[in-house]
C-alpha cells in the first residue's frame, strides 16, 4: 500500500540556525542532472525578503557558485564598477556570511562530528526545507534521528483523494497516523495533514 523513503538530514538544528533559516528562502529552485547522475541545482537566494544572489551547483564537486545579483557598469571615466544593486547585494552577502560564521557548529546526525557552518551548509538546509515542503503532500512524513521517512503512495495525497474520495483516504491516513503516534513517532507534516481533516 505504501512506499517508504528515508531522507538523510543532520541532528535537529540549533535555535540560532532556525532563526536564520526563517529569514532566508530559495526561490526558482530547479534541479538538473550533474556528474554521474548527481543532482545539480540552480536557485536564487532571498535574505530578509530581498533577492541577493544567484546560486549554481554543477554537481561536479566543490562549492556552490554564489553570485550577488546586479550589474557591472562603466562609469564616466571608463572604469568598470558595480551598480548600486550589485554593491548592496555584495554587502548583504558579506553580512549573511558573518551571521553564518557566528552560528553554533553543524553536528552530524550519524556520528556526532562537528564543523563550523558556512554558506554551502546553510544552502543545503534551505534545500531540505524546500524538498520537505514538496514531500508534505506525498504521504506521512515521520521524523527520524537522521531526517524523515516518507510513508505514502506512488502518487500524492490530493491525487489519491480525487481518485478514491477524500473520506476514504483521510480515514486510511488517520489509522496510520494513530498507529505511528501510539508508537511514539513524530509526524513532520502534521499541519498539512490537519488541513485535510486528519486529527493529530
Amino acid at each position: 500500500m505504501y512506499n517508504k523513503t528515508n531522507i538523510t538530514m543532520e541532528k535537529e538544528n540549533s535555535k540560532e540556525l532556525k532563526a536564520l533559516l526563517g529569514r532566508l528562502q530559495l526561490v526558482n529552485l530547479k534541479n538538473h542532472e550533474g556528474h554521474d547522475g548527481m543532482a545539480g541545482m540552480n536557485a536564487e537566494l532571498k535574505y530578509d525578503g530581498v533577492k541577493i544572489a544567484r546560486l549554481h551547483d554543477d554537481a561536479w564537486g566543490g562549492e556552490i557558485e554564489c553570485n550577488a545579483i546586479g550589474k557591472v557598469i562603466e562609469d564616466a571615466n571608463g572604469e568598470y564598477i558595480a551598480n548600486k544593486t550589485l554593491d548592496t547585494n555584495r554587502k548583504l552577502l558579506d553580512k549573511l556570511n558573518t551571521e553564518i560564521k557566528n552560528l553554533p557548529p553543524w553536528v552530524s546526525g550519524t556520528d556526532g562530528g562537528e564543523m563550523p557552518y558556512f554558506l554551502d551548509l546553510v544552502i543545503g538546509e534551505l534545500e531540505k526545507i524546500a524538498y520537505a515542503k514538496k514531500d508534505e503532500k506525498k504521504g506521512i512524513m515521520v521524523s527520524s534521528k537522521v531526517g524523515h521517512t516518507l510513508i505514502g503512495w506512488k502518487v500524492s495525497i490530493p491525487t489519491m483523494m480525487k481518485k478514491h474520495g477524500k473520506d476514504s483516504i483521510v480515514a486510511n491516513l488517520q489509522k496510520d497516523v494513530n498507529k505511528l503516534i501510539a508508537n511514539g513517532e513524530t509526524i513532520v507534516n502534521g499541519e498539512y495533514l490537519q488541513s485535510i481533516g486528519v486529527n493529530l
